[in-house]
């Protein structure tokens, strides 16, 4: 059995070309590099895995950071938010028949930052949609608050008509009242006078 190993850490990452992708970064703007590498031979066997990690990563997007697609918009959000790279690459069996994987933090890493990146999008178009909602709603409660002061307007105007007409017809009644007492005096009948008056033509 033979075993290799190889190591190299602190190397620079910085103008690497990564893609020609309008989704991805033209390159590494800067960034530190290291690979942990091993190899295993046992007869026809081989078993060998090769690491690698970027550290303290930033990206170069060229004329994309002008794209106005929403779709290139999330994923250079998502790529400038990486700052590490781990990728894990594995190759076991024999020459005729290699089996080969390939394992990095990039899949967690994409899934979470869409879910967080919709999930700020929702929130953002229900809040939208709720100051809409909200602005629709104070317009129509003003409306329906310059209705009812309208017609309380109305309703007030209307009673204190109703009670001049009352208070007049009132005034009218109290002097017609007056007036009936000053036209019917009382006046006193002298009985006794007219009663000798009857006796004295009786005899």
């Amino acid at each position: 059995m033979e075993q290799f190993n190889f190591k190299y850490d602190g190397f620079s990452l910085a103008n690497t070309v990564l893609s020609e992708s309008k989704l991805l970064p033209n390159k590494i703007q800067k960034g530190v590099g290291a690979i942990d590498a091993s190899l295993s031979l046992h007869g026809d066997q081989i078993e060998s895995q090769i690491k690698f990690t970027g550290n303290k990563l930033s990206f170069d997007f060229g004329d994309q950071d002008q794209s106005k697609n929403k779709f290139d918009q999330i994923v250079q959000s998502i790529v400038r938010s990486i700052d590490m790279i781990d990728l894990v690459a594995r190759i076991k069996g024999t020459q005729d028949d290699l089996a080969f994987s390939l394992n990095s933090n990039l899949d967690d890493l994409f899934v979470d930052k869409t879910r967080e990146i919709l999930s700020k999008e929702v929130d953002e178009a229900k809040n939208k949609i709720k100051a809409r909602v909200d602005t629709e709603v104070a317009a129509q409660r003003q409306k329906l608050d310059d209705l009812i002061k309208e017609k309380e307007s109305q309703l007030t105007a209307q009673v204190e008509k109703y009670e001049q007409i009352v208070n007049q017809q009132k005034a009218v009644i109290e002097t017609k009242k007056k007036r009936s007492k000053t036209a019917l005096p009382r006046t006193k009948v002298n009985w006794r006078k007219k009663r000798k008056t009857c006796l004295s033509f009786n005899q």
